[in-house]
């Protein structure tokens, strides 16, 4: 799990029910300012209202994060 105190972790507790965050290195050919992380919530309707409010957050002027729910297994 990663660390709340990171600006992922600070970004995403601020939503009830955040359960693990797990980053995803960047392939070294990635465009800068790119990675990917599964962060997991309790429920689903937790889970969507901070997909809701983090979809195109701006981490920078010009680095908004794109949320999506990840395929079910």
């Amino acid at each position: 799990m990663t660390n709340r105190l990171t600006p992922l972790g600070r970004l995403s507790s601020r939503y009830p029910g955040l359960a693990t965050i797990r980053l995803s290195p960047a392939s070294p050919d990635a465009a800068p300012k790119s990675g990917s992380a599964l962060v997991r919530f309790e429920s689903a309707a937790q889970a969507t209202v901070a997909k809701d409010a983090l979809d195109g957050f701006l981490v920078d002027r010009d680095a908004p994060i794109q949320v999506r729910f990840a395929a079910s297994a």
